[in-house]
This record gives structure tokens, sequence and C-alpha cells, in this order.
């Protein structure tokens, strides 16, 4: 009895390292807008170069455009025009650091046009 329930612990151990390695290697920013991410663009209409987000970020300065497209390499602080939401909450797209100032509301599952916050964007968080 005492092997049988080692053994279950250590297939249920390798299916949570599985799944924990397979989230994080999901999370990682690789120019590509995939389920689960918030994806900024530098051009309107989801148009340009794009910078993926799993995590809500207080200030954009270290990132940048990544994906191959008009716009590559610049910071997305100050420089997005639209968002796509890839999620399953709403997002608030923030004119200052650490989600203060104005903010666009991006829903669930959709995509905008920024506004408020048109290349004069800081912050994102989940709301």
């Amino acid at each position: 009895m005492r092997m049988r329930s080692m053994a279950a612990v250590g297939v249920l151990a390798g299916a949570l390292t599985v799944g924990v390695t397979g989230t994080a290697q999901a999370a990682a920013q690789n120019g590509v807008c995939e389920p689960g991410e918030v994806c900024f663009f530098w051009g309107g209409d989801l148009w340009g170069s794009l910078s993926d987000f799993s995590a809500p970020v207080g200030d954009f300065a270290p990132y940048r455009f990544i994906s191959p497209a008009p716009g590559q390499g610049q910071g997305v602080k100050n420089n997005a025009a639209s968002v796509w939401n890839r999620t399953g909450l709403n997002v608030h797209v923030c004119y200052s650091e650490w989600y203060n100032g104005s903010c666009d509301w991006v829903g669930y599952q959709s995509w905008r046009n920024l506004n408020y916050t048109l290349n004069d964007n800081a912050s994102f968080r989940f709301v």
C-alpha cells in the first residue's frame, strides 16, 4: 500500500511540474499575441509591432515592441496606439506609472484603439 501511495505522489508531482513549466513558458514575451495575454500595438487597429504581457505592468519603461513590424525596438511607454485583450478580465491602460491618471478600459476578449492614453501610456492592470 505504501509503495502505491508513493507512486501516486510521484505522478502527481510530475504532472504539477509539467503544468507549471508550461504556464511559465506561455507567459514569456515572444512577440505573438496569444490567449491569456494583453497585447499592445505600436499602431492603431492592431497594426505594427506588438509587445505581449500576461501580468500587470506598473511602468512600461523597460519594455519594447518586439515583433517584426513598424515600431519594432521602440519603447512601449508612450508609444502604444491599440490594445488587444485576450484574457478573461477587463483591463485599464493608464496614463501614468502604477495605474494613475486617465485610463482607457479594454473589455475582456476584445480590442480597441486607445483614446485617453493614445501614445501617452505608462502602465496597465486587470480590473
